[in-house]
């Protein structure tokens, strides 16, 4: 009888420890599609619309952020950088279509960070073009919990050979 409580104990644990790493990675994955679609631009999008979507884009970033993608987009060292550049970027193309796939993501076992790795796709139509540019880099970032929310520290994108 003690054994079986014992290990009805440890399944009860282990389940409720998969349940809240589950919940952390639902989070993270909900972020990241909030950026994807922050990020993707109309053809038709109003300035002002513009301007709130990258606002919004900073508050899945922590204040000290660092994002590296590479060129053309210079290294960004915190959250008013992130917001310059993401309006920049914005103003620059007619349209954009971002999209994260292959996304990995391995939560710490005290469940405050997370490593993700995912591929990011962006198809970008300058003013003019009918026929986008393609841009895909593999990206690493590290995610915290801050104040039971998750938000991205570190960006790092990785130059492939296409």
């Amino acid at each position: 009888m003690k054994k079986l409580i014992i290990v009805i104990s440890l399944v009860i644990a282990v389940a409720f420890l998969v349940i809240r790493i589950d919940r952390d990675e639902s989070e993270i994955r909900k972020n990241l599609a909030a950026i994807e679609t922050l990020l993707t631009k109309s053809s038709d999008e109003k300035p002002l619309a513009g301007f709130g979507r990258a606002r919004k884009v900073g508050t899945f970033f922590t204040d000290d952020c660092y994002v590296a993608f590479g060129a053309p987009v210079p290294d960004i060292h915190d959250d008013g950088e992130l917001l310059a550049v993401v309006q920049r970027v914005r103003h620059a193309v007619h349209r954009v279509e971002v999209r994260f796939d292959d996304i990995s993501i391995s939560v710490s076992d005290d469940r405050d960070s997370a490593e993700v790795i995912l591929t990011a796709t962006a198809i970008v139509y300058k003013q003019g073009n009918l026929k986008g540019e393609i841009e895909a880099r593999e990206v690493e970032s590290t995610a915290v919990k801050i104040d039971g929310s998750w938000k991205f520290r570190k960006v790092i994108g990785i130059e492939t050979l296409h």
